[in-house]
């Protein structure tokens, strides 16, 4: 039976986990998030995971993708594209503990005698081997030392070790990873929500915009139709284009989306997440720095 070994320190008086000592297996799932496309997410989340379902509008569009009759689209092959969207990354995630991402892998001709048709794996997961990692609560990953333990005990106000508790816990099941995928997109806490069972802690959802968007010079026509009363947007009316730029959302990567919004997607933990492997020695600590 798959394991993923997980030691826990809770902070006694609140119930909630102030880090997580990890080794490569669960820190390879964690940086596999990053990988997934969103219209794989979208499907995966509400028919796999043990949480209610619910991803602001994502879940929408790639319903709406699904319930559209395929004469709506240039191809069938276009429709399935969008419901099942290929993983640029899977070769990383392929060898790693708890794939929860169920595409197809992609296939390459590696021969050009034989033309075999071969889906090689292209590294084994994201981190190596030899070191353990300490994650917090909000996903942050740093590499596990006596002074980072110290300095993150000292930084949540824990004065003695007596306040705080360890807990061995093995992640048995893919179920698992799915809700905590879950909680990384709602929570600032995911491992107390996952692992206490707690409520996720959502906090109120503010988005700030880039200093230099980007202007390809061709706009996109709406029409929007309001409610007089007080001006809430009832729905739009568009072209092709719209809903193109739309439903090419569910094809981005995860990691894709927190880069394009520069570090700030105001997802849960998710963009502490991004953080770490830009602060992580790549050199010490990825199997590669792509």
């Amino acid at each position: 039976m798959l394991q993923v070994p997980l030691k826990l320190l809770v902070n006694k008086e609140t119930n909630k986990v102030l880090f997580a000592e990890a080794g490569k297996d669960f820190v390879d799932i964690l940086f596999s998030f990053l990988t997934l496309p969103l219209g794989t997410i979208a499907r995966l989340l509400p028919k796999e995971s043990n949480m209610e379902s619910g991803i602001g509008s994502l879940n929408s569009i790639y319903q709406s993708v699904e319930n559209l009759n395929v004469d709506y689209f240039k191809t069938l092959a276009c429709k399935e594209m969008l419901l099942n969207p290929r993983n640029a990354s899977g070769g990383y995630c392929s060898t790693i503990k708890f794939n929860i991402d169920d595409s197809e892998p992609t296939k390459y001709f590696m021969c050009s005698k034989l033309g075999d048709l071969q889906s090689d794996k292209v590294c084994d997961g994201f981190v190596k081997d030899s070191p353990t990692f300490i994650v917090t609560d909000d996903l942050t990953v740093l590499p596990n030392s006596m002074d980072t333990s110290f300095g993150l005990l000292k930084r949540f106000g824990i004065k003695s070790t007596s306040s705080v508790k360890e807990m061995n816990i093995n992640i048995t099941e893919r179920s698992q990873m799915l809700d905590l995928l879950k909680y990384c997109l709602l929570s600032k806490s995911p491992l107390t929500d996952l692992f206490l069972e707690k409520e996720p802690f959502i906090e109120e959802t503010s988005f700030s915009t880039c200093d230099n968007p980007y202007n390809s010079g061709n706009g996109i026509k709406l029409k929007i139709f309001l409610t007089k009363a007080d001006g809430e947007i009832l729905f739009a009316q568009g072209e092709e284009d719209f809903a193109d730029f739309l439903f090419s959302f569910l094809t981005f990567p995860l990691g894709g989306v927190v880069r394009m919004l520069e570090g700030n997607s105001s997802l849960g933990s998710i963009d502490s997440l991004y953080k770490s492997i830009i602060d992580l020695d790549g050199y010490k600590y990825l199997m590669s720095n792509e």
